[in-house]
């Protein structure tokens, strides 16, 4: 016997449709994601290239550590506005949040490519 609970919810799962921004959304976290590690490991890469040495041997760029200005300053200048800018002009969708979205001039399902 089969209680009401169980049947409600497989009828409930053959009835959903997905709502194609979800898969739009998921791959723009995963671009957003993928660049946070990149961002992160150039950050600390330059940084520890160029601090990893004799304090004797470290150089100053407008009064700043060297090391400090071209991880913090100069990597964050082009990660952190030229990066970011590309990938939302590029390849972000523009979706509408309205409950049953129209894409276009096409139909209600249709998803940009």
């Amino acid at each position: 016997m089969m209680s009401s609970h169980s049947a409600s919810s497989s009828a409930t799962a053959e009835d959903f449709e997905e709502d194609p921004r979800y898969r739009i959304s998921q791959r723009e976290a995963l671009m957003c994601l993928t660049y946070w590690v990149v961002y992160t490991a150039c950050s600390v890469t330059v940084a520890w290239l160029l601090g990893n040495r004799d304090s004797s041997e470290i150089g100053f760029v407008l009064g700043f550590p060297d090391w400090f200005f071209w991880s913090a300053i100069g990597v964050t200048a082009v990660f952190a506005t030229v990066v970011p800018y590309l990938m939302v002009r590029l390849a972000f969708t523009d979706v509408d949040l309205e409950p049953r979205p129209r894409y276009g001039h096409g139909s209600e399902t249709e998803v940009p490519s």
